[in-house]
């Protein structure tokens, strides 16, 4: 049984698509990137901001300072609590935290962000820990958060270890670190993107995720 399960934020526990889409449209234009359909965006939800910004949008230098201080100032103010938790997700964090699972969110989002959506959320006493990137770009990698999720939880035996995710970049992160890792379909990704990354598990629904951590 694995004792501990870390778990991503975006796309995993919540749909945060219009809450973060609305701050990436009001960074871009900030810098005289124009955004005809807000729904492109869904493809780079998951991966570090700073990444998305560079290499989807080729913004670079001082520009790209500016469009993740107005990313951030939009999304304090308005970004950060347009979002939903998935249908059961509350329900099943609950029945692994009773079962004695030791759980940690390990997001690419800001770790102060995420900590205030969770505390909004009421999950926040769900988790031993609530770990993602830091502000000034360090801890970049999905693999860097887990490894600092890890670390600063004593973890050492990562046979104990499962990642949940949806996006490659967990995948990919989890692979990095030897950790066994499942990826969810009822987030942003899909499931040619968490096979081709290496996958052990993956699932359709809440439910069926449930089951599967349940009996891990």
């Amino acid at each position: 049984m694995k004792k501990y399960i870390l778990i991503d934020l975006d796309g995993t526990i919540i749909d945060s698509f219009k809450g973060v889409t609305s701050s990436i449209k009001y960074a871009l234009e900030s810098v005289g990137v124009e955004v005809e359909n807000i729904e492109e965006s869904r493809k780079h939800m998951g991966p570090p901001l700073r990444y998305t910004f560079k290499n989807f949008w080729n913004i670079d230098g001082q520009a790209l300072e500016l469009a993740i201080g107005k990313y951030r100032e939009n999304y304090i103010s308005k970004g950060m609590y347009q979002h939903e938790i998935y249908q059961g997700i509350e329900s099943m964090i609950k029945k692994l935290y009773k079962q004695g699972k030791k759980l940690i969110v390990a997001t690419s989002k800001q770790e102060e962000f995420a900590k205030k959506i969770l505390e909004y959320d009421g999950l926040d006493k769900y988790f031993i820990d609530i770990c993602g990137s830091s502000a000034d770009g360090s801890r970049g990698a999905k693999s860097d958060v887990m490894k600092y999720a890890l670390d600063k939880n004593d973890i050492t035996d990562y046979k104990q270890v499962l990642m949940v995710g949806d996006r490659y970049t967990d995948i990919e992160g989890a692979k990095t670190l030897g950790i066994e890792v499942v990826g969810v379909l009822y987030g942003y990704g899909n499931e040619e993107e968490l096979k081709s990354a290496g996958a052990d598990h993956i699932v359709e629904t809440v439910k069926e995720l449930e089951e599967l951590l349940l009996n891990l």
